[in-house]
């Protein structure tokens, strides 16, 4: 009553076990039916007990305990081993022993719901904290399909017809995502990746020459208005319109 009160997602119970004869030994752990959540979580317990303690293997049994029969959340029974048998209450009577099924009924919950095993209190095993980049590139009138995306001008994906791109491994931080199609200007974006999330951003191109982002046209190509020295056409003229009037005066005198 108190397990399900409380929601619990998983319900386990351990137990030292007990019988007349003093012959009897071993470990077993039971569920109620011989399928589903929680003869799963039944099977890792004693798989992780038997690792541990090395016991006879009694097996995955199924019982009509009350434990398993009423509690709402997953649950299994663990009988750790018969009290009632010298070699088994050996390892019962030892804190070491204890200690050893303690993280044993820990793996099993940690290989049931897949974490990454580790014992608290000591170090964490290393955890992927790489996120995702998500987004869309368009134009003024939809998606952009086929167009070339960058990741820090690295790694590249081309979006599909709808013009998304997805980018599944990208380290939490900073990047800079580049956008390239043809007839199009080269477009930049910046988005921030969260560890072990996906970030999303949206690139919007503008028709024009194709060219990579950032990229300057070669000198004396700019339109005309001046080479990289400062000279051309512009000062071309200016310098004609003060000539001419100095031809003017020299003829009148």
């Amino acid at each position: 009553a108190y397990s399900n009160n409380q929601g619990a997602d998983r319900f386990m119970s351990i137990h030292s076990n007990a019988f007349s004869d003093a012959g009897a030994n071993g470990t077993e752990t039971f569920s109620y039916s011989a399928s589903g959540t929680a003869s799963a979580l039944r099977n890792l317990v004693q798989d992780e007990m038997i690792k541990a303690w090395g016991l006879t293997n009694r097996g995955n049994k199924t019982a009509n305990f009350a434990v398993l029969r009423d509690t709402a959340a997953p649950a299994e029974l663990h009988e750790l081993a018969f009290i009632t048998n010298t070699n088994d209450a050996a390892k019962l009577a030892s804190m070491t022993e204890r200690q050893k099924a303690a993280e044993a009924h820990l793996r099993a919950i940690q290989r049931h719901y897949n974490i990454a095993p580790y014992v608290p209190g000591t170090t964490m095993p290393p955890q992927d904290t790489d996120g995702e980049i998500a987004g869309h590139v368009t134009d003024d009138a939809g998606p952009v399909a086929g167009a070339t995306v960058k990741l820090d001008g690295g790694a590249s994906v081309v979006t599909d017809r709808d013009g998304a791109f997805l980018f599944t491994k990208a380290a939490a931080g900073d990047h800079l995502i580049s956008a390239t199609a043809d007839g199009y200007k080269a477009a930049m974006a910046n988005v921030t990746v969260a560890a072990s999330a996906r970030a999303e951003v949206d690139i919007v191109l503008e028709r024009g020459e194709t060219g990579e982002p950032g990229e300057e046209p070669p000198p004396g190509e700019d339109g005309g208005c001046s080479t990289s020295d400062g000279s051309g056409p512009l000062t071309l003229l200016a310098l004609l319109a003060l000539v001419a009037p100095l031809r003017l005066r020299r003829r009148r005198a």
